[in-house]
């Protein structure tokens, strides 16, 4: 995927039964059937950082690659920007959804980066909305929210 260098992303991912996902650190995060809005950001290469959530073969690293594996990639929103703006949007979210406490996080002081919604069409909407609150520059710039959807 061809994009700017910088910017923060949402992945949008559908778990279809109840599970437990056992990250590297040993946690443990006991997840329930529906759609899940993962938070994350690059400040290198966000299309390549993109790509690797949509590969399934790689090595575990982040608490999102554990998830990956049994969860399916439904949608990306994503915005370009050199602004770090993924805490914000994460902490936006969390306003309006159920959070995996701990999910995502362990770089920064955030409750969680993985929030839960029972409905596709509500987490859609208010990550847009999100999104917008987070990144005051894409109304200044003539920035745009992208979303792109996955046939993964």
């Amino acid at each position: 995927m061809r994009l700017l260098n910088a910017g923060t992303y949402l992945l949008i991912l559908e778990l279809i039964s109840p599970t437990n996902v056992k990250v590297r650190s040993g946690k443990t995060f006991v997840l329930e059937p529906g759609y899940y809005g993962y938070v994350g950001s690059a400040l290198n290469d966000l299309g390549k950082r993109i790509d690797r959530h949509l590969s399934t073969k790689k090595k575990l690293y982040w608490h999102i690659d554990y998830l990956r594996q049994i969860a399916s990639v439904q949608s990306i929103i994503f915005a370009e920007s050199d602004k770090r703006n993924e805490c914000l949007f994460a902490q936006n979210l969390i306003l309006k959804h159920q959070y995996v406490s701990g999910f995502g996080c362990s770089d920064c002081r955030c409750k969680s980066h993985l929030v839960y919604s029972s409905s596709i069409e509500e987490l859609t909407d208010n990550a847009l909305a999100a999104f917008k609150l987070s990144n005051p520059e894409l109304a200044v710039n003539d920035g745009e929210v992208k979303q792109l959807h996955t046939n993964d």
